[in-house]
């Protein structure tokens, strides 16, 4: 099993794979489809670590929060 990441490796992580992603063009692809949703899986694994320790204020939004603010 893989051990847990804090967030900002995490991230970090995410933002590469999704940079990745751009750059194929496989899209179409059963490999591409797996890694789009390994990327997904990730950026939720944040939001829900943001959400456990309540970085941000109950009443921003998702929209509200800039990139740079989680980096």
């Amino acid at each position: 099993m893989e051990e847990p990441q804090n967030l900002r490796s995490l991230f970090a992580s995410a933002k590469e794979q999704k940079d990745a992603l751009g750059s194929r063009g496989d899209t179409n692809a059963e490999t591409y489809r797996d890694e789009v949703n390994a990327t997904i899986t990730k950026f939720q694994e944040c939001q829900r670590q943001v959400s456990m320790l309540s970085l941000f204020s109950s009443n921003e939004l998702l929209e509200d929060i800039s990139t740079g603010d989680i980096q």
